[in-house]
């Protein structure tokens, strides 16, 4: 469930969000770079301390999600945590790749973890449910912009039309 290897973007070409759609070709460019070795090591210098608590915390949250929902630690999503310490304590950021979800966060947060945990678990049951949940829209239409503002656009327009009416 853990992994922080030499390069955690290398297979980033299935990503639909706009903030990485460029991606691939920026961290390219980047990793070229004669100085993003010693960058890299830096980074893995300063992270490397905490890395226990990152571990811990995905094992918290595995645990958890398993206990609670009955689902083996080996069906759940392999997530992949990369501290990022310049970025702000409450946000996380989860990017799907494949099987794989990376999982970027300054804090090994708990609930954090177990809620990109629960996207990817629950998906499958909401794409199956889309016409039930494009009849209950007059439900779910009060927080519809909020959603769509925090990112969920394009995971609930799998599972409804997100339409305005």
């Amino acid at each position: 469930m853990w992994l922080l290897g030499s390069n955690p973007f290398r297979s980033v070409l299935s990503i639909k969000k706009p903030w990485v759609i460029n991606l691939p070709f920026q961290f390219q460019r980047m990793s070229d770079h004669p100085s993003f070795s010693r960058l890299w090591k830096d980074y893995l210098d300063a992270v490397s301390p905490d890395l226990t608590r990152y571990e811990e915390a995905m094992l918290q949250a595995a645990r958890a999600v398993s206990t609670r929902l009955g689902v083996p630690e080996g069906q759940l999503p392999q997530m992949i945590l990369v501290p990022n310490p310049l970025q702000a304590p409450q946000i996380a950021e989860a990017v799907a790749v494949d099987e794989r979800v990376f999982l970027i966060m300054a804090e090994p947060e708990l609930e954090s973890i177990v809620h990109e945990m629960l996207h990817h678990l629950l998906a499958p049951g909401i794409m199956a449910a889309k016409a039930s949940i494009d009849r209950a829209y007059a439900l779910w239409k009060p927080v519809r912009d909020d959603m769509m503002r925090m990112g969920y656009e394009s995971a609930i327009r799998g599972g409804a039309s997100l339409k305005r009416t």
